[in-house]
């Protein structure tokens, strides 16, 4: 009896306490504290103004608010998602850096999380966008409130506040009218009163058009009933009323060119601002060029690198005869070239202003090139037990850059051997097809999925597949493939499946669309989150 009410004890216990975490978890949330903008802190926390540029490093700082009073360990998990791209990075820390974002709407959503599940705190969501245009606006939209703003306050330095002047306010114009008006009814009503005047005494005969006014009216109309000091205090009215319109009048002419002036620097102001973006724009671009450019030319010295590595394991490892060693130092030979040729092109590029790399197009022997790729590749083939087969078609020279062109096959040689399991085989062809050269790199390894061949291209984006041999992979081979086939004016396609292998084939032109160069075109920026 006793151990069933202890044990009915225990349970409402857990029952309770599980309550209490729960109501306390109710409680819990994580909160954002703010967002700094290439290290200065923006001003408002508003969602609607979260706008970045491409340029912009982004650091989003939170914390976790709770009452629970016993202090439970936790982390933080920080999901980036845009498109169909989803990025989850568990952490410590409290706050997040993005840079080099490329153009999309993006959401964040950071979570808490402990390992005895006591807290089930609300994550923070947040909604950005990255737009260079939206930006861009913005800020011309500032340096305009900044414009009017100095324009204004010259209005007010020479006393002309067009909100306190009844004659150069937003009325400006109807009031002259109307002063204009009132002056002229004065007037009207002046002769009038002397025209009566003259009426009612027809033997005023002093009369005369070249008597002054002011002498008829003093001398000679006694016996008229307007009053001489009403007529005196009209005339000196009308004479202030003139006045007064002349000044306004010049003051209206000194603001119109005042008015020329500011808008003349306003177009001057706004087509040096044209000119200044336009030169940022050029070398923002050069500067992207420059980084892919880099960052190609390093990804292809590291093949070369490990190759040599393997070779000289070979050559250390075996008893060689004299002829297969001298083939392994022949090998080294070409391959420490290779990366030689490789480290020079990356000086070339960062002593080059405009960051522009050229494909050197010849008649090359297509066959050569890939048997060549092929020899190279065999060492890492023979060490996972891979079989790599040719079947070569005659076909005529390729005008291309032999360099690049074994930069693309080395890549798609050594994607299909550190994908495929060992024992596989690979398969390389050579064939025209049309008006094009086709090469083809066959494996019969892990595949891709439809979501990985969308991806294939992009620029660091590593797919689901993974090395089978723990080889290393950047996300930067295929991108580069691409781009350098694109240079070529050439096509690229992949044919593949998960677990049924991959077929990727490139084709170059068998005619020559330019004499001496075909420039290099840039990759689009991506997330630097790979």
């Amino acid at each position: 009896m006793k151990r069933n009410l202890i044990f009915v004890y225990s349970i409402i216990s857990i029952l309770i306490a599980f309550n209490y975490f729960e109501v306390n978890a109710q409680n819990s949330s994580v909160i954002l504290e703010k967002i700094e903008v290439n290290n200065k802190a923006i001003k408002s926390l508003d969602p609607s103004t979260f706008v970045f540029s491409t340029k912009d490093k982004i650091e989003f700082f939170y914390y976790l608010k709770t009452d629970l009073k016993n202090k439970v360990p936790f982390r933080f998990i920080v999901n980036l998602k845009y498109q169909t791209n989803e990025y989850n990075q568990p952490t410590n820390t409290k706050s997040i850096i993005y840079s080099n974002l490329q153009e999309n709407n993006y959401t964040i959503t950071i979570s808490a999380l402990d390992p005895n599940n006591t807290i089930n705190a609300i994550p923070l969501q947040l909604n950005f966008r990255i737009s260079d245009r939206e930006v861009e606006l913005m800020k011309q939209l500032e340096i305009t409130k900044d414009e009017k703003a100095k324009a204004d306050e010259i209005i007010r330095k020479n006393g002309l506040s067009a909100e306190t002047n009844v004659f150069t306010g937003p009325n400006a114009f109807v009031n002259i009218i109307a002063l204009a008006v009132g002056i002229l009814l004065i007037t009207l009503a002046i002769f009038w009163i002397i025209k009566n005047s003259k009426n009612k005494d027809s033997n005023a005969n002093y009369y005369n058009e070249n008597i002054n006014l002011n002498k008829y009216i003093g001398d000679n109309y006694m016996g008229s009933n307007i009053d001489q000091n009403d007529l005196q205090l009209l005339k000196r009215e009308n004479s202030d009323l003139k006045a007064e319109v002349d000044a306004l009048r010049a003051q209206i002419d000194n603001l119109n060119i005042r008015s020329s002036e500011l808008s003349k620097q306003n177009n001057e102001l706004k087509s040096k601002t044209d000119s200044l973006s336009k030169f940022n724009t050029e070398l923002t671009e050069l500067q992207k060029q420059k980084d892919d450019l880099f960052a190609m030319v390093i990804h292809d010295i590291k093949n070369p690198a490990g190759l040599v590595k393997g070779l000289v394991e070979l050559l250390n490892s075996y008893d060689l005869s004299a002829n297969e060693q001298k083939e392994i130092i022949q090998d080294i030979v070409t391959t420490t070239s290779r990366i030689v040729n490789l480290s020079q092109e990356v000086t070339k590029i960062l002593s080059l202003e405009s960051s522009s790399l050229h494909l050197n197009i010849e008649e090359e022997n297509i066959e050569e090139i890939v048997s060549d790729i092929v020899h190279r590749n065999k060492i890492n083939a023979d060490k996972k037990q891979i079989v790599i087969s040719t079947d070569f078609k005659p076909i005529e020279k390729v005008p291309v850059d032999a360099q690049k062109v074994d930069e693309i096959i080395d890549n798609l040689m050594s994607n299909a051997i550190k994908y495929s399991p060992k024992g596989a085989s690979v398969l390389v062809t050579i064939r025209k097809d049309g008006d094009y050269a086709e090469i083809s790199v066959k494996d019969n390894g892990l595949g891709l999925s439809q979501e990985d061949i969308s991806n294939a291209f992009q620029r660091g984006v590593k797919l689901s597949a993974t090395p089978t041999a723990n080889e290393h992979s950047s996300g930067f081979g295929l991108w580069i493939v691409k781009k350098l086939t694109e240079a070529h004016k050439g096509k690229i396609k992949i044919t593949s499946a998960l677990g049924k292998g991959s077929t990727f084939t490139v084709q170059f032109p068998l005619k020559r669309e330019t004499t001496e160069k075909i420039n290099e075109e840039t990759a689009p920026s991506d997330l630097n989150n790979n």
